[in-house]
């Protein structure tokens, strides 16, 4: 559990800095029901925005996509992944450093297959963040669809390998949240909608209290 514990607090900590600084908020969630003896990581989901975006926004009908150069230029062959990065997410990095799976792929991908939801799967969507408003300027995926995604892929895991299966593998999961970058830099300063009703820091407030309610409802 030690091993586990110190990804979460580093991650945590670079959050609450990162807020402060109109950066992404980046929060790494390990169950408490991970084995404190061997490290037991059964799985990695990931929730959140461009930042950690695998591709699922070319399933919609949006302009904020990443399947086009210059994205894409360092991997092999120089081709766009609809990452938004020249080359690996940290997610793709932290999965492959754990073992689990040499990158995170998109939810929304046709071809993921119910086994491939047994290891690690992304459900975030670029442009989101923490405020559903901010969702609705770039019409993609809000925080609150992507757990009802998650649950969708609890329903799918559970078919194939069984209840009490799939149960260990949620409780013995990481779980990575990544937003709010767009909800400061369009929400409060390009379209000074929640400047009407927050003062910097009580929309920070705000952002860090849905933030709150995601994590519990996916505990």
């Amino acid at each position: 559990m030690e091993k586990v514990r110190t990804i979460s607090i580093t991650l945590f900590f670079f959050t609450l800095v990162s807020v402060s600084s109109f950066s992404n908020l980046l929060v790494v969630v390990a169950s408490s029901q991970i084995n404190p003896k061997n490290y037991n990581i059964t799985a990695f989901f990931v929730f959140g925005d461009s930042t950690l975006d695998p591709g699922n926004n070319d399933r919609l009908t949006t302009s904020l996509r990443g399947d086009h150069p210059p994205y894409g230029r360092d991997f092999k062959g120089g081709i766009a992944t609809s990452r938004f990065t020249y080359g690996k997410l940290i997610t793709d990095i932290i999965v492959s450093s754990l073992g689990i799976k040499d990158s995170v792929p998109a939810y929304l991908d046709p071809n993921i297959t119910n086994h491939d939801l047994l290891t690690d799967v992304n459900f975030s969507s670029a442009g989101t963040g923490l405020d559903n408003m901010t969702a609705n300027l770039g019409n993609v995926i809000h925080m609150s669809t992507q757990l009802v995604e998650f649950q969708k892929c609890v329903a799918r895991i559970q078919a194939t390998v069984g209840n009490a299966t799939a149960a260990d593998i949620i409780q013995n999961a990481i779980f990575t949240i990544g937003a709010s970058t767009n909800d400061m830099l369009f929400n409060y300063y390009d379209i000074p909608t929640r400047r009407v009703g927050y003062s910097l820091s009580g929309y920070q407030d705000f952002l860090l209290r849905n933030l709150e309610t995601f994590v519990k409802v996916r505990i």
